[in-house]
């Protein structure tokens, strides 16, 4: 009983019903838009923080969301962060084209991008009105890249952002230029790109050869200004005949390969629009390409006899550089560029990647570790490939916008 008592003891009644209570409606208005709300009040590291860890064409459209985006990723400081952050990334890009200047082959060009051992990821496709064919490799610089169709006409592509506008017709040389047979080098015109420090612009620069008394050639020298639409001609010519290679782009000055190469390489300075000479590698091998390589003029040696290959450096930025010599490569025979004899005409054409030497030769794609000298092949032409070649050039992508140049 003492048990059934404290049970009934602890018992607690259930608490008596409360009345119902009034439904109540509450109506909840829509937060009007704040002008504290926006990016303006928000700090800059932190918004570039947070813009330089996306993809290119991500952050290209966040510039239509409003106002605020837009002046925050059209900022210089920004496009110059984005930049520097981007090369600490660098990849390869890959623009297949054709050899044949017959083939109405490019009505369309692929741009992709391509890291050693991985396959090539397609960054941009462009649907051309006419007929490209390129024969000249093309030219990089922060990200843009000049193409060139002919002698006279350009474009200027940024496969980021899609961008692809024509540049202002060239002069044209005369067709009945002098050809040195002896060596195979045509006196053909070339163009490269590069940034002028002193005015923050980027510019194309190109040579060509007139002949207006007879065949004695005259090489002339024109700079294009991205953002302005006419050619000015320099006021000085280059002093010695250019050869028909492909120049570099260093430091704000782009070099160039003259045909006797006992004069040493051609500097010009985009700063100041002059001429400047600057010693070969003391090599006992001709100077036969420059290397793509962003802080240093590289450039290769090459004998056909031996197949070697040497590539030498130059530290531009000191006050008395030095050539020093990096490697020597005995390449294979598939990495000759051959005339239609089948004789060896032309060295490769090499990127330095990294430790990585990338060597191309048409269709076929080899890489060269520097540390373990291994050479290793990664890419080879095909039968339905035959008039393909691969260009292949060093890249980073950038936000910086072609149209407002």
């Amino acid at each position: 009983m003492a048990t059934s008592k404290r049970r009934a003891a602890d018992f607690v009644p259930p608490l008596s019903p409360q009345p119902p209570q009034k439904k109540t409606t509450v109506r909840i208005s829509p937060i009007k838009p704040s002008p504290r709300l926006g990016l303006r009040y928000i700090s800059h590291d932190l918004i570039h923080n947070i813009l330089n860890r996306l993809p290119p064409r991500f952050v290209a459209r966040c510039r239509s969301v409003c106002k605020d985006w837009l002046a925050a990723i059209t900022d210089p400081d920004f496009l110059i962060t984005y930049l520097q952050a981007a090369k600490k990334r660098p990849s390869l890009l890959m623009v297949p084209t054709t050899s044949n200047e017959r083939c109405a082959f490019p009505l369309f060009m692929g741009f992709y991008r391509y890291r050693v051992g991985d396959e090539a990821e397609l960054i941009h496709f462009k649907n051309f009105s006419r007929i490209v064919c390129m024969r000249n490799p093309p030219v990089h610089c922060d990200g843009l890249i000049l193409i060139t169709a002919n002698a006279e006409r350009m474009m200027i592509c940024n496969s980021a952002t899609g961008e692809v506008p024509s540049l202002p017709r060239a002069s044209i040389g005369k067709r009945n230029s002098p050809r040195r047979c002896d060596s195979m080098i045509l006196f053909a015109s070339r163009a490269g790109l590069g940034f002028d420090p002193r005015s923050k612009k980027y510019k194309v620069v190109r040579f060509f050869y007139r002949n207006p008394i007879g065949y004695d050639a005259v090489c002339k020298f024109e700079v294009l200004t991205l953002g302005t639409k006419v050619w000015r001609r320099t006021a000085d010519d280059p002093p010695y005949p250019i050869a028909g290679r492909t120049p570099v782009h260093v430091q704000g000055s782009i070099y160039w390969i003259l045909i006797d190469t006992t004069h040493g390489f051609l500097r010009f300075s985009l700063a100041d629009e002059k001429f400047s000479l600057v010693p070969c590698p003391p090599s006992d091998y001709k100077p036969a390409r420059f290397v793509q390589c962003e802080s240093e003029l590289c450039c290769t040696c090459f004998c056909e006899q031996k197949r070697e290959l040497e590539v030498w450096s130059l530290s531009v930025g000191r006050e008395n550089p030095d050539w020093t010599r990096r490697c020597t490569v005995v390449i294979t025979p598939d990495l000759l560029f051959r005339n239609f004899s089948g004789w060896p005409t032309r060295s490769p054409k090499v990127v330095l990647h990294g430790r990585m030497l990338i060597l191309t030769a048409e269709r076929n794609v080899y890489q060269y570790d520097m540390r373990t000298n291994r050479m290793e092949k990664i890419a080879s032409d095909r039968s339905y490939q035959k008039n393909v070649v691969r260009h292949l050039t060093n890249y980073v992508e950038s936000l910086v916008c072609i149209n407002k140049l």
